[in-house]
């Protein structure tokens, strides 16, 4: 009995084990690690960004984490794009996409935009003139107001 109940425990584990990493390997739209949204926000938000991400075949990501050095090596520019190619998002075959990483303990952000077409649609100035439109938001601490008008603009 006990021998039977010792691989039963082994078995579930090693399924357990196989389940966890598939899991783990996918992000929503938006990822509050940080904990500065409602739930209510984070619905929102994350229907928001789903509905863009569809209509235009570009995904737009929102990361908020306590410290991006727990998420990759090097400053957060270089964390995002780890966490952008590592957790493989963005949409199509060339994986076109956007994320704007906010790391709370040094308030640095990062702007990350991936593929052809996004590159394309978000150049150097239109990556300005998106800073332009959410970081007002951030200055006042008004977190779901910032990615709220990320994701409008």
């Amino acid at each position: 009995m006990k021998r039977k109940l010792s691989i039963f425990i082994l078995l579930a584990l090693l399924v357990a084990l196989l389940v966890l990493p598939v899991q783990a390997a996918e992000l929503g739209y938006v990822t509050d690690a940080a904990g500065l949204l409602t739930e209510t926000e984070w619905t929102r938000l994350e229907t928001m960004c789903g509905s863009i991400s569809e209509q235009y075949h570009c995904g737009v990501y929102i990361i908020t984490v306590e410290d991006f050095a727990d998420y990759g090596e090097g400053d957060v520019y270089e964390v995002t794009y780890e966490i952008y190619h590592g957790y493989e998002l963005g949409m199509g075959d060339e994986r076109n996409g956007l994320v704007l990483l906010l790391s709370m303990d040094t308030r640095e952000f990062a702007l990350f935009v991936y593929g052809d077409e996004a590159e394309y649609a978000f150049d150097a100035y239109g990556q300005e003139m998106l800073e332009s439109e959410f970081l007002p938001y951030f200055g006042e601490d008004d977190w779901c107001g910032g990615f709220e008008a990320y994701a409008k603009a």
